[in-house]
C-alpha cells in the first residue's frame, strides 16, 4: 500500500492532488477571512 501511494505521489497525479489541496486550503482561508470581516 505504501509503495503504491508513493508511486502515485511521485507521478503526475501527485502534483495534481497537491494543487487541489492547495487550492481548497486557499479557498477555505479566504472564506474564513471574509467571515471575520
Amino acid at each position: 500500500l505504501a509503495s503504491g501511494v508513493r508511486r502515485i505521489y511521485s507521478g503526475d497525479v501527485g502534483y495534481y492532488v497537491m494543487y487541489i489541496i492547495l487550492f481548497l486550503s486557499l479557498l477555505i482561508f479566504v472564506q474564513m477571512k471574509w467571515k471575520v470581516w
